[in-house]
């Protein structure tokens, strides 16, 4: 007999933060509370504008790479533990626009992670080959794109924050 898996209905982060007004107002308090830090101070912050930037720009949803459109496929849904949110531009290649602007001008750093946000979930498989290629935290020295070095593909199918569970 197969075992039946209960899922959670919670989703990978608050739905408050497709709300762009609401981060805009995070980044402003937390550009006054984190004065003085360095970018990796700051870093959490970052990536929860970061992940929220990366659904909203899809309208609530996120680009999936072909491993992860086959698990969706296959299951109906994604587990978290089998993906990973993943940036195409890499938070470390941006870091010293990063420190310039984040206490000193938060209208110019929403800008930069609007332009550099880019997210995609892959599966954790898929996270591995980035980590071997060496370029989670770098872009390829030739230029190319750093997905294609480690045999990644995008696919058409963008998943909402439901799309994505939590085993009980």
């Amino acid at each position: 007999m197969d075992k039946v898996l209960e899922l959670k209905t919670k989703t990978m982060f608050p739905k408050k933060r497709l709300d762009m007004d609401y981060m805009f107002s995070y980044l402003l308090k937390s550009s006054k509370k984190y004065i003085g830090r360095t970018p990796d101070g700051v870093r959490g912050v970052v990536r929860s504008l970061q992940d929220g930037i990366g659904f909203a720009k899809h309208g609530g949803k996120v680009p999936v790479s072909t491993g992860v459109q086959e698990l969706f496929e296959k299951q109906g849904y994604v587990l978290r533990k089998q993906v990973t949110v993943e940036h195409r531009t890499p938070l470390a290649t941006y870091k010293h626009d990063i420190h310039k602007f984040f206490f000193s001008n938060p209208a110019a750093f929403w800008d930069l992670l609007w332009e550099k946000t880019d997210t995609t979930l892959v599966t954790k498989e898929e996270d591995k080959r980035l980590r071997a290629a060496k370029l989670t935290s770098s872009l390829p020295k030739d230029g190319s794109d750093r997905y294609e070095v480690a045999g990644i593909e995008v696919s058409d199918l963008k998943l909402s924050l439901e799309d994505v569970k939590y085993p009980k």
